[in-house]
C-alpha cells in the first residue's frame, strides 16, 4: 500500500506540473486586424510566441497585471479599461476612466495601478474598485511603455523616439536616463518578477519586426533573443501568474492518478502472487 501511495503522489505531481504554466508567464498582445487582438505567451528562451486566444478589442499598446483583480488589463479607445482573461484571451470592459491612458503599469511597492498619457505626459493613479483616476505628476520625458521591477522596487520606462531606457520617479515625474537600447520601435517593457530581467519587443521602424530583446538594466542595451517572433505587431508586454487548472479538472486529475496508481499496485501484487 505504501508503494501505491508513493506512486500516486509522484504521478499526480508530475502531471499537475506539466499542465500548468510556469510560476510567472510573459504575455503579449499582438494585432489581429479588424478582428481585435491576440493574447499570446512569450518564450524568453527563443523569443517565439504561442497564441492563447482572440480578444474582442483592437490591439492595444499596453498590458499590465493587477493582483487585486487577478487579471491582465489593457486600454481600448484611449480610456476604456479592459480585463483580459489570461487562459482564453476573452476581454470584458470594466469601466471608462474618462481620461486618456496609453500605458498601464502596476506599482508593487505601493500596491497601486498606474496609468500614463503619452500626449499630456501625465502620470495617474487608477483605482479599479471605484474606476477613478488621480493625477500624480507630470513626466519630463515621453513614455511609450513602463514596467515595475519588484526585485529593486524600480519603475522603468522606454521612449521609442530616443530609443532609450529610463527610470522614473512617480512622485516628481523626473526620469533618469540609463542608456540607448540600440533598436528602433521599442514600445513596451516588462520586468520578470523573480529575476528582475527586463524584456521588450523591437517592432522596427515600420512595425513589422517583433524581435524580443533582453535589456541591460545598467546600460539600457538591448540584446536580441532568438529569431523575430513572426507575424503580428506586438506593442504590449506584461508578466502575470500562472493559469491554474479549474477545481473540477484538478479533482478529475486527482481521481485519475489515484486509480492509476492503485491499479498498477494491485496488478503488480497479483503478478507476484501468481508467480509465487
Amino acid at each position: 500500500m505504501s508503494h501505491s501511495v508513493l506512486r500516486f503522489g509522484v504521478t499526480f505531481l508530475v502531471i499537475a506540473s506539466a499542465i500548468t504554466t510556469k510560476a510567472e508567464t510573459l504575455f503579449a498582445l499582438k494585432a489581429a486586424g479588424s478582428s481585435g487582438s491576440i493574447l499570446s505567451r512569450v518564450s524568453t528562451l527563443d523569443g517565439l510566441t504561442m497564441d492563447v486566444g482572440l480578444t474582442s478589442e483592437p490591439a492595444a499598446g499596453t498590458l499590465a497585471y493587477d493582483p487585486s483583480l487577478d487579471s491582465l488589463l489593457t486600454i481600448a479607445n484611449q480610456s476604456r479599461l479592459i480585463s483580459v482573461d489570461r487562459s482564453s484571451g476573452a476581454s470584458v470592459e470594466l469601466a471608462d476612466l474618462g481620461v486618456r491612458i496609453t500605458s498601464l503599469v502596476y506599482d508593487w511597492e505601493d500596491n497601486e495601478l498606474l496609468g500614463i498619457d503619452v500626449i499630456s505626459d501625465t502620470l495617474y493613479r487608477i483605482d479599479p474598485s471605484s474606476n477613478t483616476t488621480t493625477a500624480i505628476s507630470s513626466i519630463d520625458q515621453l513614455v511609450s511603455g513602463a514596467a515595475f521591477d519588484r526585485t529593486t522596487n524600480t519603475l522603468f520606462t522606454v521612449d521609442n523616439i530616443t530609443n532609450s531606457l529610463y527610470t522614473l520617479d512617480k512622485l516628481t515625474g523626473v526620469t533618469s536616463l540609463i542608456g540607448n537600447i540600440g533598436h528602433e520601435g521599442v514600445l513596451s517593457v516588462a520586468a520578470d518578477p523573480i529575476s528582475g530581467e527586463l524584456w521588450a519587443f523591437d517592432v522596427g521602424a515600420n512595425g513589422t519586426l517583433s524581435q524580443l530583446l533582453n535589456l541591460d538594466k545598467s546600460t539600457g542595451a538591448g540584446t536580441p533573443v532568438g529569431p523575430p517572433a513572426g507575424s503580428g505587431f506586438i506593442a504590449s508586454l506584461s508578466y502575470a501568474p500562472a493559469v491554474i487548472p479549474e477545481p473540477r479538472f484538478a479533482a478529475f486529475l486527482f481521481v485519475a492518478c489515484l486509480l492509476f496508481a492503485f491499479g498498477r499496485g494491485r496488478t503488480s501484487a497479483e503478478a507476484v502472487k501468481a508467480v509465487g
